[in-house]
């Protein structure tokens, strides 16, 4: 830096720094940073939880969709639900998705359309859900667990053959 008469002053630069921030400001960098880096890891933290939520209801919401296109195929209730309990047995756990607990929901009206004779048209609705863990993400405020349900109706081959 120069003088106003044209000449260099004998401070330094950090000399000049310090000599312009007062006493009291001293450590508030520091502190600054403590008091921020818990917030900006709440913060990604809770993002991860919503990124764990909507990939998990994604996931499940496809397996409901695979599980009522399985049972759509069968050829009566009994056979119509346990082709979506075995479809959802195998697409959550290929998908990744840990599941605490998994059930195909809705009682035996259902898959009613399936005990329909041929010509008859009718649809198949499955609903799915999933218990989704958020124990090891740490975050206050934040449940243990989330269940996700997905809801999903495929309708019924009208002229599909029935086993009789």
């Amino acid at each position: 830096m120069r003088s106003p008469d044209g000449g260099t002053t004998a401070a330094s630069a950090p000399e000049r720094r310090t000599a312009l921030r007062p006493l009291a400001d001293r450590g508030a960098a520091a502190v600054e940073v403590a008091v921020l880096i818990p917030a900006l890891l709440l913060v990604c933290l809770g993002v991860v939880a919503v990124w764990r939520v909507w990939w998990a209801h994604s996931q499940v919401d496809a397996a409901a969709a695979a599980a009522a296109r399985a049972a759509a195929q069968a050829t009566g209730p009994d056979q119509g639900r346990q082709r979506a309990v075995l479809a959802l047995s195998v697409d959550l756990p290929a998908a990744g998705l840990a599941c605490a607990e998994t059930d195909v929901l809705g009682d035996a009206s259902s898959f009613d359309a399936l005990g329909q004779g041929t010509g008859q048209a009718g649809a198949v609705t499955v609903a799915a859900s999933c218990t989704v863990s958020l124990a090891a993400l740490f975050v206050p405020g934040l449940p243990g667990a989330i269940t996700v349900t997905a809801i999903v109706t495929e309708s019924v081959d009208t002229y599909r053959e029935h086993g009789r």
